[in-house]
């Protein structure tokens, strides 16, 4: 029990710096003092959260006490934290995200999914991308090898959309990516 408040205590009192001016910062501190910076706390992924136990590099889950490690995703106002549970257990239905209107399936059967939230708007911003393209076609000869080409980006950052659920990462998708409509 001593080693485990020793270790707490470590990891809870670690100095924190600046990551634009350096000046080190008070544990709870929102904003830098010296600059004015947001503060963006760099979590350690090799430390449990919950106990404070040294966590193995390829360890999804803590050998001492079981909670899972967390990846963050996509900043928007505030980074969602997405676990490894809750990629395991939606990364099959995640993929229908990626299939035009088809992204409401997972988006309204798991609404408190993360993972789901997270590729649902990335499948969002691809479908917008194609309407798009298909509006683009309308207008002659330039819009036709505009829209082409919009069509083709659709089909690339499908299969990368369709790659990154599979491997389940939280990557934007290029260009469009860091576009947030679903939080």
């Amino acid at each position: 029990m001593e080693n485990e408040k020793i270790i707490l205590e470590e990891v809870s009192t670690k100095e924190c710096n600046c990551l634009k001016c350096g000046k080190n910062l008070e544990s709870d501190a929102k904003f830098c003092s010296g600059c004015g910076a947001i503060v963006e706390l760099q979590k350690d992924e090799s430390i449990c959260k919950k106990c404070g136990e040294e966590l193995k590099e390829e360890a999804n889950f803590c050998q001492k006490c079981g909670a899972s490690k967390v990846s963050k995703a996509f900043k928007a106002n505030e980074p969602l934290e997405i676990s490894e549970q809750d990629i395991a257990e939606n990364k099959n239905i995640a993929m229908f995200c990626y299939f035009g209107l088809f992204m409401l399936i997972p988006y309204l059967t798991k609404p408190n999914s993360n993972f789901i939230k997270y590729h649902s708007n990335q499948g969002l911003l691809l479908l917008i991308l194609g309407i798009l393209s298909s509006l683009i076609m309308i207008i002659p000869i330039l819009g036709w090898g505009i829209g082409f080409i919009g069509y083709i980006l659709v089909t690339v950052f499908f299969f990368i959309g369709i790659k990154n659920v599979l491997k389940g990462e939280v990557k934007p998708l290029p260009l469009i990516g860091k576009y947030v409509l679903i939080k």
